[in-house]
């Protein structure tokens, strides 16, 4: 550091004084010369000359504050940190380095500001090594990248997103273009044409106006073309030729002749039968769509046929046949299901149907058959007619066919029968009992065979009755009655 304030020597002064500071000028000067020189207090201003920096190699200048530089400043290599231009800067120098001695990959900015609108700012985007602008870094929306050669692709096929179409490329692409357009609109507008079994395709159509016939064209709907045919007389002409295709014969016919149509076969085009048969074999028919219902039908309704749990046939039609002893009868049920009856043919005397019944535990019924005399035979045994105790008054009718009612009531009952749908049949009334058992009979029925008694009651302790259903409506009584 250079000394400061040195003072003035006197003619009073010392000559010590004088050698002390005389030394002090003379190490200023000497740091001034060949060392780094600091001055430590006020300013340093040039009116006129230069300041020159003739060093070399290494750093010449080095400002630690602000540095103003009201004319044009030169350089021929500026380095800085962050540095902050103010006013109208005319810089010139041949290279501006950013981000000088970095080793590593990163972004350098070129910013404007801009107050509290947000700042302007140009910067390298290292990750996509391409320079971009923003006039508002604020808003990333507002962002571009500047494109150099490096982005300039002359391909036609790349889906870059980065990079633009050289001249080349537009070119390239203009050119396809046109080329499909022609191809595109030449297919548009031609068609294949067929004469007498040639065809002729990607041809154009040109209809050709005649004497007698007018061809018009006209753009119609869903870009189809409408013809319209026009004729420009009228009256009889003459056939000039009729010719014959598949299926017909007798042509080309010119004056006079006759068209027949063949008929058709598994190895011949012609005219085809119809038939609703759906049982032929013929291979010259056609079914109609009353054959294929009719065999639809069929199919849907059939049923696999067992036999002694052995499958006999697969979806085979059920036919029932009828006999001299057995009438078989068959009608739609409830949920889609078939009632089949049995009917015996001859009637058995006291027996006119078989129905079902409930058997009890202690009745077995084996295999009856009905043979063609009208005779009922069975192999088994037929054990216990159902029994019934009766306790209380009740009422009776086909419900008590074929049982018997043994009344064990110790008070008089009474049985009261009705009219029933069941037709014929015989209950037996038995009483077990102390007290009275009085059979009675509804408005609805007539009680027959009551002239020898009055009351219709049994007479006694372990005496029976009979009430045999002639119809419906009207039963005999008969018995140990009074």
């Amino acid at each position: 550091m250079a000394y400061s304030n040195v003072a003035n020597v006197q003619l009073t002064n010392t000559f010590d004084y004088w050698r002390t500071t005389t030394n002090q000028l003379a190490v200023a000067v000497n740091q001034l010369a060949n060392t780094t020189f600091i001055k430590d207090v006020g300013g340093f201003t040039l009116t006129t000359g230069a300041i020159t920096l003739s060093k070399s190699t290494g750093t010449t200048l080095t400002v630690s504050a602000n540095a103003t530089v009201s004319d044009t400043l030169t350089a021929t290599k500026l380095t800085s940190g962050s540095p902050i231009f103010t006013g109208t800067p005319l810089i010139t120098v041949n290279d501006i380095v950013l981000r000088s001695g970095n080793t590593s990959t990163g972004n350098a900015n070129l910013t404007v500001i801009q107050g509290t609108s947000g700042n302007a700012q140009l910067w390298y985007d290292s990750s996509g090594l391409v320079w971009r602008t923003s006039a508002n870094v604020q808003n990333n929306s507002l962002s571009a990248t500047l494109l150099t050669t490096r982005n300039i692709s002359d391909s036609v096929t790349t889906t870059s997103s980065s990079n633009v179409a050289s001249l080349t490329a537009v070119k390239s692409a203009y050119d396809t273009a046109v080329l499909a357009y022609a191809a595109a609109n030449n297919a548009a507008n031609t068609t294949t044409v067929s004469q007498t079994g040639n065809i002729i395709t990607g041809q154009k159509l040109n209809f050709v106006n005649t004497s007698t016939i007018l061809v018009s064209v006209a753009v119609g709907s869903s870009g189809n073309a409408d013809i319209s045919f026009a004729s420009t007389s009228s009256g009889s002409g003459t056939v000039q030729q009729i010719n014959t295709g598949a299926g017909l014969s007798g042509g080309p016919i010119t004056s006079t002749g006759t068209i027949t149509a063949n008929v058709a076969s598994t190895t011949a085009v012609g005219v085809t039968q119809l038939t609703d048969s759906y049982s032929t074999t013929s291979s010259s028919l056609a079914a109609t769509a009353t054959a294929l219902k009719t065999a639809y039908d069929i199919a849907s309704n059939s049923v696999q046929v067992f036999a002694n749990n052995t499958l006999v046939l697969s979806r085979a039609n059920v036919n029932f046949i009828n006999t001299s002893s057995i009438i078989v009868g068959a009608a739609a049920g409830s949920a889609g299901n078939a009632n089949i009856s049995f009917t015996i043919s001859p009637t058995i005397t006291g027996l006119t149907s078989l129905s079902s019944a409930t058997l009890t535990s202690t009745t077995t019924l084996n295999a009856v058959d009905v043979n063609a005399t009208g005779l009922v035979t069975h192999s088994g045994t037929i054990k216990d007619t159902p029994i019934q105790t009766v306790t209380t008054s009740t009422s009776w009718g086909a419900n008590a066919f074929g049982k018997v009612l043994l009344c064990t009531n110790g008070s008089g009952i009474t049985l009261t029968f009705d009219s029933t749908t069941g037709g014929n049949g015989c209950i037996t009334i038995v009483r077990a009992g102390a007290g009275t058992v009085l059979i009675a009979n509804t408005n609805t029925i007539a009680k027959k065979n009551t002239a020898s008694f009055t009351t219709g009651s049994i007479t006694s302790t372990y005496g029976s009755a009979t009430v045999l259903y002639t119809s419906g409506t009207e039963f005999i009584l008969f018995g140990e009655i009074t």
